[in-house]
């Protein structure tokens, strides 16, 4: 299965979404973004060389929808430099529209080189190192592991100094979509 193809059998889906990411903590739910944001750029990238454009579309329209819901779930009023990352991800959702429209590769390394700063440092906050890209096959296509999600980590109490407040982030998105 290449990121190209990325599809998921519900069997596959259902156990990754109904077990691990909805008891997982906010922390984890905002690092699996940003890896999911890594592979979707990455596979962006890649069929932009490949003049894949429907595929090209299908990733960034996901990207869009991943950093929409990061600004979405920010609480502009728990943090005091909330608003300037507000206004980074509407930056990178301009970016990443503008990408997708000329499918141009340009606007997506910008992209990608923003949201993978503020990925580490997320990631770091958490204590999570990045995910690694799926590896890639002898045509150097990346290839999507169908092993099964490690068991869930037990969710963590809510910090009040937490730009997200207390409650988690809604579940109303698919990292898999």
């Amino acid at each position: 299965m290449t990121i190209t193809d990325f599809r998921f059998d519900q069997r596959q889906r259902s156990a990754f979404t109904d077990g691990d990411l909805d008891t997982a903590s906010p922390s984890v739910v905002l690092v699996r973004c940003f890896d999911r944001l890594d592979v979707d750029l990455a596979g962006a990238l890649e069929s932009i060389a490949t003049a894949d454009h429907e595929t090209t579309n299908r990733l960034l329209g996901h990207a869009q929808d991943l950093v929409g819901e990061l600004a979405t779930w920010l609480d502009v009023e728990a943090w005091e430099h909330a608003p300037a990352l507000l206004s980074i991800y509407d930056y990178v959702l301009r970016v990443l529209a503008a990408a997708n429209v000329h499918k141009d590769p340009g606007p997506v390394k910008e992209a990608q080189r923003i949201l993978s700063e503020i990925g580490d440092s997320f990631r770091t906050a958490a204590g999570s190192e990045p995910a690694p890209l799926p590896e890639r096959d002898a045509n150097g296509q990346f290839v999507v592991s169908t092993s099964a999600p490690a068991a869930p980590e037990p969710a963590a109490a809510a910090r009040p100094d937490s730009p997200f407040g207390d409650e988690p982030p809604s579940r109303g998105f698919s990292l898999l979509a």
